[in-house]
């Protein structure tokens, strides 16, 4: 029998669709010194060609401590560092974002040190320290402001520090009031004071009465005035707006649901339309968050009830007045009484039986003629009701 042996082939494969990229990796050695391993990655699409950098990350400024600071332009900021490594060289150390805006002074020593900001011009701009190793340990993101936008901005913040859910910032060299207010009256508190000429210029408000406040308030207002108008709804649209929908009869019931429904905001101030001061305080006026939208729809009109008026006259006649003018007065008695004045559709007296006894008589062509018969004396009126 004859002997085979085996005989290792390799097989190259070379022009590679570009749809396909392969990698060689380090394995167990052959005869070339490695294995190569095929790995295939699929081809970027266009949606990929866009991706987040993979050499490049944010991860240096993410560990950095970080802070921001509002300095005014022309005062002076001290800033206490509390750092474990000394910064021997501060040109390189400590850098500027824009050193025209700001000018920096180190002191002290390590563990100790005090950064000294000067604020030379408004804007924005930020401060890096970096350790000895050249890592950012700290950034500081500087706004500087005029001296009059700070004080105001310190201000607004003692006067609103107790109200919840908001914030008092400086974005740009504009002062924001942002956030949800808890209380109607506390949302009159901000308006009324941004409303102040000293803010009026150089604040902005933001803030909004919180979602569940504005319902409640809702809820509250449509409980009171469906006393007297159970046809209106009190809606909440976008939040900030109460919106009275529904009917009444009249235009004044409609101005009483709106006037109604004030009493439960608080009032902000007027200004003085002569002096053009909105520190002057000539008025109180609810804040403009209703919209009065109820429709009147009189009732129809009544109809007028007809009145009838009878006149009963008790007559007394005489016997003379039976011969000369054939009167006849017939009364009968039957076993089931009744009285009653009318005719039935045989031309007879109608009556309505009763058990008991009763009688019953006719009188006719008798008041045409009354006064005649009173003047001649066959008659005498001896009662008249109406």
């Amino acid at each position: 029998m004859k002997n085979f042996r085996l005989v290792p082939i390799s097989i190259i494969f070379f022009g590679l669709s570009p749809a396909w990229v392969y990698s060689a990796t380090a394995s167990s050695p052959g005869q070339d010194g490695f294995v190569s391993t095929l790995k295939p990655k699929k081809k970027r699409g266009k949606a990929d060609e866009f991706k987040k950098s993979q050499i490049t990350s944010d991860r240096s400024e993410g560990l950095a401590d970080r802070r921001r600071e509002i300095v005014a332009v022309g005062v002076s900021k001290v800033i206490d560092l509390d750092l474990d490594f000394e910064i021997a060289q501060p040109q390189t150390q400590i850098t500027l974002g824009n050193p025209e805006m700001i000018k920096t002074a180190l002191l002290g020593k390590p563990s100790q040190y005090q950064l000294v900001l000067n604020p030379v011009a408004a804007g924005e701009t930020n401060l890096t320290i970096r350790d000895s190793d050249q890592r950012i340990v700290f950034i500081m993101d500087v706004v500087v402001a005029p001296q009059n936008i700070v004080r105001m901005l310190e201000d607004l913040r003692r006067a609103l520090r107790d109200v919840e859910g908001i914030t008092v910032e400086l974005e740009g060299q504009k002062i924001v009031v942002d956030g949800e207010v808890l209380s109607a009256q506390d949302y009159g508190r901000i308006a009324n004071i941004l409303s102040e000429k000293v803010y009026a210029e150089n604040a902005v408000n933001r803030a909004v009465m919180s979602p569940v406040t504005m319902v409640a308030l809702a809820k509250q207002i449509e409980e009171d005035i469906k006393l007297f108008a159970p046809q209106v709804k009190v809606l909440v649209i976008n939040g900030k707006i109460l919106v009275l929908q529904g009917s009444v009869e009249s235009e004044g019931l409609k101005i009483r649901a709106g006037k109604r429904a004030e009493w439960y905001l608080p009032s902000s101030r007027v200004a003085d339309p002569i002096n053009k001061d909105p520190n002057i305080e000539k008025s109180d006026k609810p804040l403009q968050i209703i919209q009065n939208d109820i429709q009147v729809n009189p009732p129809p009109p009544k109809r007028e009830s007809q009145l009838v008026r009878m006149t009963l006259y008790f007559v007394e006649l005489s016997k003379d007045f039976q011969k000369l003018f054939g009167f006849k007065w017939m009364p009968g008695f039957t076993a089931d009484p009744s009285i009653s004045f009318g005719t039935n559709p045989q031309g007879g007296t109608a009556t309505n039986n009763a058990s008991g006894f009763s009688f019953a008589g006719t009188l006719s062509s008798l008041l045409p003629s009354l006064a005649s018969f009173q003047s001649a004396g066959y008659a005498r009126v001896v009662k008249t009701a109406n």
